[in-house]
């Protein structure tokens, strides 16, 4: 049943896309896509990681976006260079799966490490996220890791600086200037909260 599950979860993305993107007066980033019922069938079915690996260069998003979630929910190892390929995806939503399945494949070194600290200057604060929670789960570091995150930590986005200092907490033990990092910035940032324009010493 694997061709028929691959045809319905491309039925499902093409027909889901336009609830997927609405925009809402409480929701102005729009919806996150919602894994398809495909998907999460191709996840659990044997063999299942061939055929997602497969879509994961269809010619629509959402395809290749639930193609790696399903990934991601096997915990599939045999196609890192693939998710790694993913990861640089022209589409948000497909580098921000991407990166979750990376993180979930238990072994994120080599180029799937480089991909998730690339990850962490994204332009897209989900992408971002999901990279800042990659590189922590590596529990190691490669060139610019840490200082990708000392960037995160003034991100525009609450939840990423929370994440972006998790994520160098967890590194700490591996390397030294992650552990540092944090107190760096709260110095820089909270030393003197009474300090202002007006009364500055």
């Amino acid at each position: 049943g694997l061709p028929e599950l691959a045809q319905d979860l491309r039925r499902e993305a093409l027909a889901s896309e336009p609830l997927a993107m609405a925009k809402t007066a409480d929701n102005a980033h729009g919806t996150n896509p919602t894994a398809t019922v495909a998907s999460q069938a191709l996840a659990v079915a044997a063999r299942g990681d061939s055929v997602a690996s497969d879509l994961l260069d269809d010619g629509h998003w959402l395809v290749r976006a639930a193609a790696a979630d399903a990934l991601a929910n096997m915990g599939a190892t045999t196609v890192t260079d693939r998710l790694v390929h993913s990861a640089d995806d022209e589409h948000w939503w497909v580098r921000r799966n991407a990166l979750e399945a990376l993180a979930r494949v238990g072994d994120l070194t080599g180029a799937a490490l480089e991909t998730a600290t690339r990850g962490i200057d994204d332009g897209d604060y989900r992408v971002r996220r999901n990279a800042a929670l990659a590189v922590r789960s590596a529990g190691q570091v490669t060139d610019g890791t840490v200082a990708a995150l000392e960037r995160m930590l003034r991100d525009d986005n609450r939840y990423n600086r929370f994440y972006a200092a998790n994520a160098l907490r967890h590194l700490a033990p591996v390397a030294s200037e992650a552990g540092t990092a944090p107190l760096d910035h709260l110095f820089t940032s909270r030393w003197c909260p009474l300090t202002n324009a007006e009364d500055r010493y």
